[in-house]
């Protein structure tokens, strides 16, 4: 338990960074491959972002009956490259962009900005209807009490981050 803390729940799925310019759009894994044609949908969901230029850090994750993410449910897709594939499995395993973090927007590197400022502007660029792209929200300064809910669960678990972080310009 700390003020200076925010509690994000941990997601069991695929990091991936995404980048908007534009008509142009990118989604990248940690190891700088491509995932914008294994998940068309999701790639058509965020062009559609109310914003020019924009980038995302977050996880794509499929969820189970209970709305909780496995990452076994998301290996199925990881090696598609057939077309016909991946549009059958877009269909039988649907995925979502959980985005946890806003690195530039509309020409504002926001790197500098300390977390908390990030995320306000992030929920703000997130549709709020729980579609394909959805905001990871978080809980503020109670980590213990988060960390017990989350375990109760038999959730993935938790992530903790400080609300002022910043991140450094050569880590992007």
């Amino acid at each position: 338990d700390n003020d200076d803390w925010i509690f994000e729940l941990k997601l069991d799925g695929m990091r991936a960074l995404t980048i908007k310019n534009n008509d142009k759009l990118e989604m990248l894994t940690r190891n700088d491959r491509s995932l914008i044609d294994r998940f068309p949908t999701l790639a058509a969901a965020l062009r559609d972002l109310q914003a020019d230029t924009a980038v995302l850090d977050g996880e794509i994750v499929a969820l189970d009956e209970k709305g909780h993410s496995h990452f076994e449910l998301i290996q199925p897709r990881i090696h598609l490259s057939r077309a016909r594939d991946i549009a059958e499995a877009d269909e039988r395993i649907p995925v979502y962009y959980y985005a946890f973090d806003l690195l530039y927007v509309n020409g504002f590197d926001l790197r500098h900005l300390p977390l908390e400022h990030r995320k306000s502007i992030l929920r703000k660029l997130i549709p709020a209807d729980g579609g394909w792209i959805r905001f990871t929200d978080h809980i503020e300064s109670r980590g213990k009490d988060f960390f017990d809910a989350v375990s109760s669960h038999k959730l993935e678990g938790i992530v903790a981050k400080h609300k002022r972080s910043q991140i450094g310009r050569a880590h992007v």
